[in-house]
């Protein structure tokens, strides 16, 4: 190659670097291009994400600061609640209220006594001889079906007395009831004397001599229906609400924690006592009163049993009768009525002989 061909390739390079630049910027430029489309594109596509996620995954924690609230910030309609966390020192109160009483029962004072039927000596061929179902009382001490005999259902004496605030009324019965035996122990009044009970008070049996409300239960007959169409006698079958209301529980009610009580008598394990303030039946000078026993129904609102019960559903006690054995109405005794503060004419609804 001769000079003059050598300086003409070394023109023709020169004379063609800028279209070279100018090509290889085109290209820098297409790519750029490229590449804000790309960026485009995945900006596009990030749309679809819901914006509460891209907030809390991308919004910085400190993007917004809020003032320390005060009380006057805080909406009226919505205030923010507060907690407060207290360790305790002590135990938790429980929630049911102590019964604080201000006067107990003493000691009965002068009685007077009565007897009643007993099933002692017929217990070993399971009857008894004094029921009278139609027109009471009652003599059912034992179980349904089977009769065995239950002792400590079976009324034998009866005591009354009073002692400034309270009546006092004994009941013994045949054996000392166990501990823990489902047993009420009752005391009716008939106030007004016309053959209805009026009042009645209930204890299950308690556990050893000390007086106590626990367990004792004290019911009204506030609409005066108790013995159905006709008082003390059969119905049969036709009831009424019985003692609807019960007005003390377990020194609950009445506004009065101490209306009654109930113990076994110190002197006599087989006699249980039950006191009531005279106020319960507003000082009352005169009235009937009888003795209960329930193992059975102890259902006051079916009072009287004779009403709730037809005959042949009750059972029967005496042995040749056609509904022996007992069925539906057994483990329950009750006596006829006494007079407390007056000489009974006789002529008493349910009064004894």
């Amino acid at each position: 190659m001769n000079n003059e061909q050598s300086a003409d390739k070394k023109q023709s390079f020169w004379s063609t670097l800028p279209g070279i630049l100018t090509t290889l910027s085109g290209l820098v430029v297409a790519i750029t291009g490229l590449v804000t489309v790309f960026i485009n594109l995945d900006a596009q596509g990030s749309a679809d994400i819901p914006p509460t996620r891209v907030e809390q995954t991308t919004a910085p924690t400190q993007a917004v600061v809020l003032p320390e609230p005060t009380v006057t910030d805080a909406p009226e309609e919505s205030p923010t609640p507060t907690l407060e966390i207290i360790q305790p020192t002590t135990p938790p109160t429980p929630t049911t209220a102590l019964v604080v009483h201000s006067i107990i029962p003493e000691e009965p004072g002068n009685i007077s006594w009565y007897l009643d039927s007993s099933s002692l000596l017929y217990a070993n061929e399971g009857r008894a001889t004094a029921d009278d179902f139609l027109n009471m009382p009652f003599e059912r001490p034992f179980t349904s079906q089977g009769m065995s005999y239950v002792g400590y259902v079976d009324i034998n004496r009866v005591e009354i007395s009073s002692q400034k605030t309270f009546i006092y009324v004994s009941i013994g019965v045949e054996e000392t009831p166990p501990q823990g035996a489902e047993v009420y122990y009752g005391v009716e009044l008939d106030v007004d004397m016309d053959g209805r009970g009026d009042w009645l008070i209930y204890g299950l049996v308690p556990p050893d001599s000390e007086w106590t409300v626990s367990g004792v239960q004290v019911y009204e007959d506030s609409d005066d229906n108790v013995g159905g169409p006709s008082p003390i006698t059969s119905n049969n079958g036709i009831s009424s609400n019985g003692y609807e209301t019960r007005l003390f529980d377990s020194g609950v009610g009445a506004n009065d924690p101490d209306l009654a009580w109930i113990r076994r008598s110190p002197e006599k394990g087989n006699h249980i006592q039950i006191a009531f303030k005279l106020s319960l039946i507003d000082n009352a000078k005169r009235f009937l009163w009888s003795a209960w026993t329930d193992a059975g129904p102890r259902e006051p609102a079916w009072f009287d049993y004779n009403d709730y019960f037809t005959l042949e559903q009750a059972g029967s006690p005496i042995l040749d009768a056609n509904e022996y054995p007992l069925n539906g109405l057994a483990l329950v005794d009750n006596t006829c009525r006494w007079p407390y503060g007056f000489k009974a004419s006789g002529d008493e609804p349910g009064i004894c002989p």
